[in-house]
């Protein structure tokens, strides 16, 4: 199915929700979570089901029962018995209910595909001596850890590194193991939780190592298929840029070629969304290839230094405007968290940012709009400058944003992709000013000079100092990237902030 919307379902999100809003977990509760999403545009539905833990009773890895039961772990008394594994022990061992299995089967009846993700490489608190999301495996070999040879520093250090040969046994087990027990669509190798999956310096010779891991699932994903009778596609999600995600050991472009992989998805990893992700250039090397490139939205959105917000309907529908008008063929969620009590939303800042993110009301609205290019053209929309928040740990990536217009009449240029704009939409350019004037602002948008308009109040706001908005000419001739060439005709001027706002 080209068009429509993936969304991936987080994999502590429904029973942690539910245990912190003391929300009984039934049969019909697990039913009317999947239930949210029929009629939607959503297509396919991404149950991140086994990353460090296993979200049902595996043989293989640490389960949430496993958790909920344990008393000791790496020499430290615990007892994880009153957080959210409980819920799950009740699901599993008291009801005998499987959710994964229920939500598979209920996407069946709707028509939607089910997925299976596995987390390849999830860290969640690596720096903790002892934690509920910590398996059995993490403890017993610090041999296969990322970082061996020097003291640990970072955030990904302790990753399990892929070039063991006990690490790839792990998960092909683990996969075998979904396989025998799921009767899914396809499943997903989410190589961003995390993508740091090879010891420092030997990513290039990673490279096939996780070449011949990706034939190895394909071959036992192929052979379940047989066995149930009906296609299950192989999906991986990777770092944004396809020049990272293959100097960091992912050759996507070579599993799509092989047919290995049916899906790819490019995606941030999670600090904020991706303005710029490079479409483009992966439509032109999956190019003979039936794969289906759908990139990834986030939930976060984070300008230049400014602060960190929610992103709001109209950011979200920018980004899906700008994947479909070149030429991605679906849109990826991830973070999208339901929300089971309407009135303590995830999708807002609550009491302290009303206006900071995508209300409740607009759930429904981006379920029933970004997966259709159609729609996503005609909608109102804003275009929000951001940055790759994943590069390769020697390629320290720098952010557009904040620069300084020092000199008169020196121009810095910024692309933004603002989609396919209609000859009758009204366009304008939004800029932060942290510091100078903006009556001395020059700019030009693709050759065309810009008018001020003046200020203008910005929600989600992302700072406490003056944005502006200026007219941009629109002649029907603008294409899907709009370049800016913005200067100081006076005093210097310091732009933090930059948005084409499309009605």
């Amino acid at each position: 199915m080209r068009k429509g919307i993936m969304v991936n379902i987080d994999d502590t999100h429904f029973i942690a929700s539910r245990f912190r809003k003391n929300i009984k977990v039934d049969r019909d509760e697990i039913v009317r979570f999947a239930a949210q999403y029929e009629g939607t545009q959503v297509t396919d539905l991404v149950f991140s089901l086994a990353g460090r833990i296993a979200g049902y009773p595996s043989k293989v890895i640490t389960s949430w029962i496993d958790k909920y039961l344990q008393k000791e772990e790496n020499g430290y008394a615990v007892d994880y018995s009153d957080t959210y594994t409980k819920v799950a022990y009740d699901i599993y061992v008291n009801q005998g209910l499987d959710p994964f299995a229920i939500w598979l089967n209920e996407c069946r009846r709707m028509g939607i595909r089910g997925w299976i993700s596995l987390r390849m490489n999830d860290c969640h608190d690596h720096d903790k001596p002892a934690s509920v999301l910590h398996p059995d495996f993490f403890h017993e070999h610090p041999e296969y850890r990322r970082v061996t040879h020097r003291p640990v520093d970072g955030y990904f250090d302790r990753c399990f590194d892929y070039a063991e040969p006990a690490v790839r046994e792990r998960e092909l087990k683990l996969i075998e193991e979904l396989l025998e027990r799921y009767d899914m669509d396809g499943v997903e190798l989410d190589w961003q939780r995390e993508a740091f999956c090879l010891r420092p310096g030997a990513e290039y010779e990673g490279i096939e190592i996780l070449n011949d891991f990706t034939r190895e699932v394909s071959k036992r994903v192929k052979a379940a298929a047989e066995k149930r009778g009906h296609a299950i596609l192989l999906s991986a999600r990777v770092p944004a840029d396809p020049k990272d995600a293959l100097e960091m050991g992912f050759d996507a472009t070579t599993w799509a070629r092989e047919g290995l992989v049916q899906v790819l998805t490019p995606t941030p990893r999670w600090a904020t969304c991706d303005s710029d992700i490079p479409v483009p250039m992966w439509k032109r090397l999956l190019h003979g290839t039936d794969t289906i490139l759908a990139p990834g939205i986030e939930i976060l959105m984070w300008p230049g230094e400014n602060e960190m917000r929610f992103a709001s309907r109209d950011q979200v529908m920018a980004l899906a405007e700008q994947h479909f008008a070149l030429g991605a063929d679906k849109n990826y969620l991830f973070n999208y968290f339901d929300d089971p009590k309407p009135e303590d939303t995830y999708w807002t800042g609550g009491a302290a940012h009303p206006d900071m993110g995508v209300k409740k009301e607009h759930q429904a609205v981006l379920l029933n709009s970004i997966g259709d290019p159609d729609m996503t053209k005609d909608a109102p929309r804003s275009h929000v400058v951001t940055f790759c928040d994943m590069r390769p740990a020697w390629r320290v990536g720098g952010r557009d944003l904040p620069f300084a217009c020092k000199k008169t009449h020196q121009y810095r240029q910024i692309r933004v992709c603002t989609g396919r704009i209609d000859e009758n939409a009204k366009v304008t350019v939004r800029l932060g000013v942290a510091e100078g004037k903006a009556e001395d602002i020059v700019m030009y948008a693709n050759r065309k000079q810009t008018s001020l308009i003046g200020q203008v109040e910005l929600k989600p706001a992302f700072f406490d100092h003056a944005a502006y908005e200026f007219s941009v000419i629109n002649d029907g001739k603008l294409p899907v990237y709009v370049l800016l060439e913005i200067a100081t005709q006076g005093e210097p001027v310091t732009i933090d902030y930059v948005e084409i706002r499309v009605e």
